[in-house]
């Protein structure tokens, strides 16, 4: 479409500037490229997609189980069991790098 402004324009007798022709040139080069590479990256990403969600499933999954577990072990050992043991772990880390 600006293309064919350009060249009504131009068939009128309208003075352009050289500049403003090359680059409705390349606009329109770019622009083919610009979507091309957009339906490339959708194809891509439509192939990828299958493994995230499994990945996002099976992480979620995880998470789910830790959680249960962490409450499980808050509601019969309580809180300072659990803070304990996280200091015992920081003080053999701490060790370690000793």
């Amino acid at each position: 479409m600006l293309q064919e402004s350009y060249s009504l324009l131009a068939r009128l007798g309208m003075a352009l500037a050289r500049e403003e022709s090359e680059s409705v040139d390349t606009l329109s080069y770019s622009w083919q490229n610009l979507q091309q590479q957009a339906r490339e990256t959708a194809t891509r990403l439509t192939e990828l997609e299958p493994h995230f969600r499994r990945q996002l499933t099976d992480d979620v999954a995880a998470f789910v189980v830790e959680c249960d577990q962490f409450c499980s072990d808050y509601q019969t050992v309580g809180v300072c069991q659990q803070i304990v043991s996280c200091y015992y772990l920081q003080v053999t880390a701490t060790r370690l790098v000793i």
